[in-house]
C-alpha cells in the first residue's frame, strides 16, 4: 500500500524567508522610531514656537508702547515693521484699548510655499499671541501676532530627508547584517542537507559535518553525525550478517566446504569455459568415505562428524590452492581440479589423497580410527558427456569401480567402469 502523497506547496529558500524577515523587522523598526522622534520633534518645534511668539510679542509690545500711547498710527506701523521684518511671522496687529487696529503688518506671498506655510500654522499654531500694552499701570493697546509655517515646513522636509536617509542607510546595513547572520544558519544547514542527500543516494555515511555557530544547528549537526555513526555500525552488521549468509549458503556447517549447490554452479561455470573455448582440461573427483556407516553406528554420530572434519581437512591439504573442494552430503565429497595440463595431475592428486588417508584419525578421549576414500575421476572432455550431470555420472561410476576393486583406491573413468553399484555400508 503506498503512503498518501504530501501537497504541494511553493516553497521558497531558507535564506530568503530569513532575509525577507530581518528585512521587515528592520523597516518597521526604523519606521516606528523614525515617526516616534518626528512627532516628537514637531511638538517640541512647536511648543518652540508657541513660546518665542510669545516672547515676539511682548518684545513688539514694548516697541511700540511710545506710538500707542501717543496715538501715532504711523509711527506704529514703522515700528511694526522694522521689528517684524526678521521673525516668524505671518502677520502682526497693534490695537488701542478699544481693540481697534491701529497698525498691521502681514507677509504677502502667492506662493505654493507660503500656502503650505500657511496651512501648517494654521494646524499646530492656531492660536495668536497676544501681548498687553500698558502705561502708568493702565491698558493702552495690545499687539497681537500670527506664527508662520516656514519653520515647520522646513523641518518636515528635513525630518523626511533624513527619514529617508536613514531608511536607507539601515535597509543597507540590515541587508548586509542579515545576509552574514542568516549564511550562519543557512550554510550549515544546506551542508547538512547535501550529505543526507548523499547518504540517501549512496548509502554512505562517513561525510564529515562542519561546526555551526548557531547552537541549535550544531546540535542538529551532532545528532545527525551521531545517527551516522549508529548507521554505519548498522550498516556494518547487516553487511557481515548478510555475507555470513551467503557464506553459510554456500559452505557445509560441519567442514567448512563448499556444499552441493556452490559446487554446482562453479562446476558449471568450468564447464562453460571448456565448450566454449574448444581447449583445456578438468578433473571431477567422486569421492566417497569407506565404511562410514559403520562408523557411525559404531562410535556415534558425534565421531562420525569428527571423522568427516578430519577428512575434509586432510583433502583440503592435498589439493591444489584454486582447486574446488566440497561436501555433496553425507560421507560424499567432490573435487574440482582446473585447469590441469595433462590427466597425470590428476591422478598424482588422487594418489596424494590416498596416502594421506594412511595416518589413523584421532578421535576424542585419545583413541585412533582408520578411515578410507574410494575416489572417481572423471575428465572433461576426455570424458564423452560435456553436462554437468553427465560429468558426475562418470566420476560415480569410477568411484563405484574403486569400491569394487577393494576400496581405498581412486579409479579414472572409462568405458570398462560403466557399470554402477551399490554403495557400501
Amino acid at each position: 500500500m503506498s503512503s498518501p502523497a504530501l501537497p504541494t506547496l511553493r516553497t521558497r529558500p531558507l535564506q530568503e524567508v530569513l532575509h525577507v524577515a530581518n528585512m521587515r523587522v528592520a523597516l518597521l523598526a526604523v519606521t516606528l522610531a523614525s515617526l516616534f522622534l518626528f512627532v516628537l520633534g514637531l511638538f517640541m518645534l512647536r511648543f518652540y514656537m508657541l513660546d518665542n511668539l510669545h516672547l515676539s510679542a511682548r518684545s513688539v509690545a514694548y516697541t511700540v508702547e511710545a506710538a500707542v500711547v501717543f496715538g501715532d498710527a504711523d509711527a506704529a506701523a514703522e515700528d511694526l515693521r522694522s521689528i517684524t521684518a526678521n521673525r516668524s511671522l505671518a502677520a502682526a496687529y497693534v490695537l488701542d484699548h478699544a481693540g481697534k487696529v491701529i497698525a498691521h503688518w502681514e507677509e504677502l506671498d502667492d506662493s505654493l510655499w507660503y500656502v503650505g506655510e500657511r496651512l501648517l500654522a494654521g494646524l499646530f499654531i492656531d492660536q495668536p499671541a497676544v501681548a498687553e500694552i500698558r502705561h502708568g499701570g493702565r491698558l493702552v493697546g495690545s499687539v497681537r501676532l500670527h506664527g508662520a509655517g516656514h519653520d515647520l515646513l522646513r523641518f518636515i522636509l528635513v525630518a523626511i530627508a533624513c527619514g529617508i536617509l536613514a531608511l536607507g542607510t539601515s535597509i543597507w546595513v540590515a541587508s548586509r547584517l542579515s545576509r552574514r547572520d542568516s549564511s550562519q544558519i543557512v550554510r550549515p544547514l544546506r551542508r547538512l542537507a547535501e550529505v543526507t542527500a548523499r547518504a540517501r543516494r549512496e548509502h554512505r555515511f562517513d561525510a564529515q559535518l562542519e561546526p555551526a555557530r548557531i547552537s541549535e544547528v550544531q546540535r542538529l549537526s551532532e545528532d545527525v553525525a551521531a545517527l551516522f555513526r549508529e548507521l554505519t555500525l548498522w550498516q556494518g552488521k547487516m553487511r557481515d550478517h548478510a555475507e555470513q549468509l551467503a557464506y553459510q549458503a554456500n559452505h557445509d556447517a560441519l567442514t567448512g566446504l563448499c556444499n552441493r549447490a556452490c559446487f554446482e554452479a562453479q562446476a558449471t561455470e568450468v564447464i562453460s569455459l571448456l565448450t566454449g573455448h574448444g581447449t583445456g582440461m578438468a578433473a571431477l573427483f567422486f569421492i566417497d568415505v569407506d565404511y562410514f556407516k559403520s562408523i557411525n553406528d559404531t562410535h556415534g554420530h558425534e565421531v562420525g562428524d569428527v571423522v568427516l572434519h578430519a577428512i575434509a581437512r586432510r583433502l583440503r591439504a592435498r589439493v591444489r590452492e584454486d582447486d574446488l573442494l566440497a561436501r555433496l552430503g553425507g560421507d560424499e565429497f567432490a573435487a574440482l581440479l582446473y585447469p590441469l595440463d595433462d590427466p597425470t595431475q590428476a591422478e598424482r592428486i588422487a594418489q596424494s589423497m590416498m596416502d594421506g588417508m594412511r595416518q589413523p584419525i584421532g578421535l576424542p578421549e585419545g583413541a585412533t580410527l582408520q578411515a578410507s576414500l574410494s575416489v572417481g575421476v572423471a575428465f572433461l572432455p576426455v570424458a564423452p558427456n560435456d553436462t554437468l550431470a553427465g560429468w558426475m555420472k562418470y566420476a560415480d561410476q569410477a568411484m563405484y569401480a574403486a569400491k569394487r576393486a577393494g576400496r581405498g583406491r581412486y579409479v579414472v573413468f572409462s568405458g570398462a567402469t560403466e557399470n554402477g553399484g551399490e554403495k557400501d555400508e
